[in-house]
């Protein structure tokens, strides 16, 4: 995780402006934590931010997107600017499809998910 990390502070650094990610080869700890993870943890247990608190920042700060392909974690639908499914070979826009699911499973309200600022990171 702090590698990935590491590569993505790398790419700011020399001027990138999309991050392409799949999350099959992502470090899963760097992308989100789960309530029970962090209940185990408690409030100083892990010193690594997950990505999907600074993925707004990064764009909205640094100006740099983030393409992330996915298959089982929808903890970025609240985040995303859009969704786009692949169904037979066939691209299709589910982006408002994708944030009615996050508002219904309440991802939107989930306090480890919660929009953070850059900071010094980048």
């Amino acid at each position: 995780s702090t590698s990935q990390a590491a590569a993505i502070v790398e790419a700011a650094e020399v001027g990138a402006r999309t991050l392409l990610m799949d999350e099959d080869t992502c470090a899963t700890n760097l992308m989100v934590r789960d309530r029970a993870m962090a209940a185990l943890a408690g409030p100083d247990g892990d010193p690594i931010t997950p990505l999907i608190c600074k993925v707004r920042a990064l764009h909205a700060e640094a100006g740099i997107s983030t393409v992330l392909v996915v298959g089982s974690c929808g903890a970025y639908f609240s985040k995303a600017a859009c969704v786009v499914r692949m169904r037979a070979f066939q691209a299709e826009d589910v982006t408002e499809e994708a944030r009615a699911v996050a508002r219904h499973m309440g991802a939107a309200d989930n306090p480890l998910d919660a929009d953070l600022p850059l900071g010094a990171a980048l």
